[in-house]
């Protein structure tokens, strides 16, 4: 989504059709990371103690987001020649107030979330069948709004600001998406495995078609919207499908590194590209999008790994111990040799 920024503002040609219809599909990656730490936390008695959240999972957040803060915060002015020690101390006390970098928020929001979390497992623990259907009309509201205003003309948009709406979309909508994912996760009745595929690729197909069509001349990302909308609902027929077809734990899937590093490859990812877009390495193509894609992941991948395996680093940059780290991730997992 981030590599692709440039190309999708420029000229509407088929590289740009190709690269909208890959973006409309990723941009569900936001509300699928919410829903799955929504099913995850809101069912998990662990998340009920308070001790373990104050220690082990907040930390796990705040240290790798003050590292990889001041990294961008350094990695920006070095480019527009303003480093120094004052410009990078108030970039940092500013960063109490915004993210350093604008892909950040998603910590900020996550670290929300985890506070709130204990709130809302006992809430919805002890909530009634009507409390539990008002909480789903509550997030559908929330959720079709923005939808209905990618569709309807603009001039019918005063008849859709509703500030009694717009108020319940509480952390930028984002706790609804987590309290969603706990709904879906749930859910015991099975739906026809193809009827979501049918729903993923209206949706996907709308969405992309949608964008087209707002974007002849300025890039729109009305349909794009990953707080709430279509992107929304195309993320939760994604999450039923694969917990109907996936759900099991997958000893392949549990060899691969890079899913206990993805908390800092994220973090990582759009200082990188910072650095590469200011060295004229930029998207304009789909071939571009998904070569630089590649690249970026390819060398976060590698750092990550590598600040994973020193030890006085590995928590600070990863938020994994350095243990378990290499047991799951770092270059000491790689090459260990197997136990007989």
């Amino acid at each position: 989504m981030h590599v692709s920024a440039h190309a999708l503002r420029g000229e509407i040609n088929i590289q740009w059709h190709f690269i909208n219809g890959t973006v409309s599909l990723a941009f569900t990656a936001v509300p699928l990371f919410f829903m799955m730490s929504g099913y995850l936390l809101l069912t998990s008695d662990g998340t009920n103690d308070i001790p373990s959240l104050l220690k082990r999972r907040l930390p796990k957040l705040i240290l790798p987001l003050i590292f990889w803060s001041l990294t961008a915060i350094i990695t920006r002015l070095y480019y527009t020649d303003a480093l120094s020690a004052k410009n990078i101390f108030d970039a940092a006390i500013e960063a109490f107030n915004s993210p350093a970098m604008v892909h950040l928020w998603y910590v900020y929001t996550l670290f929300a979330l985890y506070l709130i979390a204990p709130v809302l497992y006992n809430g919805l623990k002890n909530l009634s069948r009507g409390g539990h259907a008002l909480v789903l009309v509550i997030i559908l509201l929330v959720s079709i709004k923005p939808a209905l205003q990618a569709v309807l003309p603009q001039s019918l948009d005063r008849f859709l600001e509703f500030k009694l709406i717009t108020q319940m979309g509480f952390l930028g909508n984002h706790l609804c998406t987590f309290i969603l994912g706990f709904y879906l996760g749930k859910l015991k009745k099975k739906i026809p495995n193809s009827l979501l595929i049918v729903a993923i690729l209206a949706i996907w197909g709308l969405i992309t078609f949608g964008t087209y069509r707002l974007s002849t001349t300025e890039y729109n990302q009305a349909f794009q919207n990953q707080s709430a909308g279509w992107e929304i609902f195309l993320a939760a027929a994604i999450f039923l499908l694969f917990k109907q077809v996936a759900n099991k734990k997958s000893k392949i899937l549990s060899r691969i590194p890079v899913i206990a590093l993805s908390l800092p490859i994220y973090m990582m990812h759009n200082v990188l590209l910072y650095g590469m877009e200011r060295n004229d390495i930029i998207a304009h193509s789909f071939t571009d999008t998904v070569l630089n894609s590649i690249l970026i992941y390819a060398i976060c991948f590698v750092v990550t790994k590598t600040l994973a395996t020193i030890k006085p680093l590995c928590y600070l940059t990863t938020g994994i111990p350095f243990k378990k780290a290499s047991k799951t991730c770092n270059w000491i997992f790689t090459f260990k040799k197997p136990s007989i």
